[in-house]
């Protein structure tokens, strides 16, 4: 009983509507994504982890996950393109 307890974040997930992944999942996707570790997503990083899709599709999801147009996708833009995709 102690164990299903300790497991709060997919608790959180569940009530928060974001479906199955936790802010702590997300995290740590992003960090995964993140290949050079400068606490951004780069169109590079993005390109090289998605290389399936076209630089057109890569482009449009980049642009829609960087919100500021700064160039790079930070973690709370990631976070927040995961409550639109509902990946």
């Amino acid at each position: 009983m102690a164990e299903r307890g300790e497991d709060s974040t997919e608790a959180e997930g569940e009530h928060g509507g974001g479906g199955p992944l936790s802010r702590g999942h997300i995290t740590q996707l992003f960090a995964a994504c993140d290949l050079n570790g400068s606490g951004f997503i780069e169109h590079e990083e993005l390109h090289a982890i998605c290389n399936e899709l076209t630089i057109d599709e890569l482009t449009d999801i980049f642009d829609q996950l960087d919100n500021d147009r700064d160039g790079k996708i930070s973690l709370e833009e990631f976070a927040d393109g995961f409550m639109v995709f509902r990946l």
